[in-house]
Formats: C-alpha cells, structure tokens, sequence
C-alpha cells in the first residue's frame, strides 16, 4: 500500500471514530438535547450541536450555508419515538 493509501485510510479512521464519539454524545446528552431542542432534528459534529431544525430538509440547508458536509455529522431528533423520516424533497 503506498503512502497515498495510507493517508486515505488514516483520514477515513479519524472520522469514522469522530462520527462514532458524536454518536454517543448524542446517547449520553439525549434528556438534555430533548428538552433544548424538543421535536427538532440535531446536527452534531466534533460533540457538538452545529445545527437544529424542525425538518430534515430544513437542517441541511442550514449545513450547506455554514459549509459543513451533510455526510459527516451525525445527525439525531428528538421526536417521541427518536424516529428519522429522510424526505429532503418536501
């Protein structure tokens, strides 16, 4: 494997293991986010909020205007049933 290779793949494990820490920040702060954010879809990156909204379509406009990528934040909700519904079309 070249240097190039090795890179990529030091890149994609340093995110693959951010995503997985933004996912149980999520878990562990789930009562707090609920009560702050009530019925809203949660952008999280680095443990973080960086964005909420009341629909998913909604949120990653907002993501797209602070140029954060869609595909590498974690993002949760805060509905009753922490059900995800993806209709960007609406």
């Amino acid at each position: 494997m070249g240097i190039e290779a090795k890179l990529n793949m030091k890149v994609i494990d340093q995110g693959l293991k951010r995503f997985r820490r933004d996912i149980k920040y999520f878990e562990r702060n789930y009562r707090t986010l609920r009560e702050e954010y009530l019925d809203q879809f949660i952008a999280i990156y680095n443990e973080e909020v960086v964005a909420h909204r009341a629909t998913i379509k909604e949120l990653i406009n907002e993501l797209d205007e602070e140029q954060l990528d869609p595909t590498k934040v974690y993002v949760g909700n805060t509905y009753p049933q922490r059900q995800f519904i993806l209709d960007i079309t609406a």
